[in-house]
């Protein structure tokens, strides 16, 4: 029986409170679901409940396939931040003196991983050794706009 046909069965059965008769659902043959028309509410029934196990399965089905795509886009997202050039900049965190009223630093740690570099301002690497990061002051940003 498809599923069509058993909501149309019970919802003339809860219209009508009764038994479905044969004359409601059935053909000049006589009832759709067995011989004897008392037993129309059981295999009624019975074929609702099938369906609806079957229909919950796929629901199941559908739910997994889906948090496994969703797993899989969540895989790549982090494969594509991996390749996406890290852009960060190097902040003085020790400084040994001033120079014209500003902190001196020796020590520097780059903003995307922590790693540190000794050495003065004019002396840092453009990337970072450890993570690769762009530390350029701005010139990424001109580069971008042009």
């Amino acid at each position: 029986m498809e599923n069509t046909e058993i909501i149309k069965a019970l919802r003339l059965c809860a219209k009508s409170g009764n038994i479905i008769d044969y004359c409601e659902l059935g053909d000049d043959n006589g009832c759709l679901y067995s011989d004897n028309c008392g037993d129309c509410i059981d295999n009624l029934l019975r074929a609702a409940a099938d369906a609806l196990e079957a229909a919950e399965k796929r629901i199941v089905e559908l739910n997994t396939k889906c948090a496994n795509l969703q797993s899989q886009i969540n895989e790549m997202e982090n494969e594509i931040e991996e390749l996406m050039p890290k852009r960060g900049e190097w902040i003085g965190i020790e400084y040994d003196g001033y120079a014209d009223g500003y902190p001196v630093y020796d020590v520097w740690e780059c903003s995307e991983c922590g790693e540190e570099h000794n050495g003065e301002e004019d002396t840092l690497p453009n990337y970072c050794p450890n993570c690769g990061a762009d530390m350029r002051k701005g010139e990424h940003d001109e580069q971008a706009d042009s």
